[in-house]
């Protein structure tokens, strides 16, 4: 069982059909979605910090259906949009399996993840890095960042996604993210086929 989330496809249906259909996906990139407007963010030439096209595959922010999530709704509201896509999709995969008879603490959970800024690192790191300089830079006067445990949690990339998914689904058999670039989703299922060979787990979540 498995289930998806891409560019213009909420599911692997939709996907499937906009594959057959030949539909492009890219579109450029909206106002709001970069920190800086999309003119200075180009350039037709590689240079540092900057694109060479306003044009993108994007995922839109998903509405979450926290339905079938054990977690706390104050922190549902707060997590970046990437823990919606996690819990969104990693939630519809497991509701496919059949799972009644297997024991929750022998299901493991194993998620890849290229380890880049999301919208919540990146709210904090300007509300410890780039609010003071600016402040300094133009003489206003300082004032402490603005940060609460929720926004901290919704920040953590790299340990938090598989983590997070088990514990809404109240699985108990082990969980963590791991990084190895372009490799990552095929080091996530292999990894997992490892688990259930060794008999490790019973069942096993695994996605990128």
């Amino acid at each position: 069982a498995f289930a998806a989330v891409f560019p213009d496809a909420p599911d692997v249906e939709t996907f499937w059909r906009n594959v057959h259909g030949k539909v492009d996906t890219c579109r450029e990139v909206p106002p709001g979605r970069w920190v800086a407007p999309a003119e200075v963010m180009v350039s037709p030439r590689p240079q540092p910090d900057q694109a060479l096209t306003r044009r993108a595959c994007l995922v839109d922010p998903l509405p979450l259906d926290p339905a079938g999530l054990d977690l706390d709704a104050d922190l549902l509201a707060a997590l970046d949009p990437l823990y919606h896509l996690v819990l969104s999709a990693g939630r519809d995969a497991f509701a496919q399996c059949r799972h009644a008879s297997l024991d929750r603490e022998r299901i493991g959970t194993i998620l890849a993840a290229i380890v880049l800024p999301t919208d919540a690192a990146s709210r904090i790191s300007w509300e410890l890095l780039g609010r003071p300089l600016e402040n300094r830079l133009f003489k206003r006067p300082s004032t402490p960042a603005a940060i609460d445990r929720h926004g901290c949690l919704a920040a953590r990339v790299a340990g938090l996604p598989a983590a997070l998914l088990a514990r809404a689904l109240n699985l108990g058999g082990g969980s963590y993210t791991l990084d190895a670039a372009c490799a990552s989703s095929l080091f996530a299922l292999k990894l997992a086929c490892d688990a259930l060979q060794s008999h490790r787990a019973d069942a096993m979540l695994a996605g990128g």
